[in-house]
């Protein structure tokens, strides 16, 4: 799902360089006819454009993440377990900060403790160079199954609604659970706790 986000947000990016870029055009082809307004079409322009880049720059920083506190909050998550990564694509995003995507295959458990191997494409800090093994918590809605994407730890501890689910995956003794470290800081990072601990000390 990230990665189909960061296609629709290029596309609405040269969607929006291409049409300020078009009526920039028609202005100076048609100077004659608002020569005499022309504070105030270049005001609006402006404007306009600031506006529409402000509304597009919100958009890319947070449609992910408020993707997945609605499903978060609607109780919409499952435990998976990662098996293993490979590197799939550098990208850029607007402010041409870089990020790594990472393919991800999991193991994934409904809330009737099914298992479904799938995979999920996730965007991480670049620094992310491997990616461990582990457990984590994922959206997961059975109605849109590729809206997958990786929990951050902090984020289950703020729905105390999502307690009764937690527990009755850690209270299965079929589930191994050993769960990793997972934050934001430009882009998704995923250690195991033993090497957060190591870089707490250093």
């Amino acid at each position: 799902m990230q990665l189909k986000i960061y296609k629709r947000c290029t596309a609405i990016l040269f969607g929006l360089i291409i049409t300020i870029g078009g009526i920039g055009a028609w202005l100076l082809l048609n100077k004659e006819k608002w020569a005499d307004k022309s504070f105030a079409v270049y005001m609006g322009l402006l404007i306009g454009g600031l506006v529409a880049f402000m509304a597009f720059s919100y958009y890319e920083m947070n449609a992910d993440r408020n993707m997945i506190k609605k499903m978060v909050g609607n109780g919409n998550i499952a435990l998976a377990r990662i098996k293993s990564g490979g590197f799939e694509r550098f990208a850029r995003d607007s402010k041409l900060k870089r990020y790594v995507f990472w393919k991800l295959d999991v193991t994934l458990y409904d809330k009737n403790m099914k298992k479904i191997e799938t995979s999920l494409i996730e965007k991480f800090n670049l620094k992310q160079t491997q990616i461990p093994q582990g457990n984590v918590y994922v959206t997961y809605d059975p109605a849109n199954p590729e809206r997958m994407f990786i929990v951050p730890n902090a984020l289950i501890s703020v729905f105390p609604d999502l307690q009764p689910i937690v527990e009755s995956y850690e209270k299965n003794k079929d589930i191994k659970i050993t769960y990793l470290n997972v934050y934001y800081k430009d882009g998704m990072v995923l250690e195991s706790f033993k090497d957060s601990m190591k870089k707490e000390a250093k």
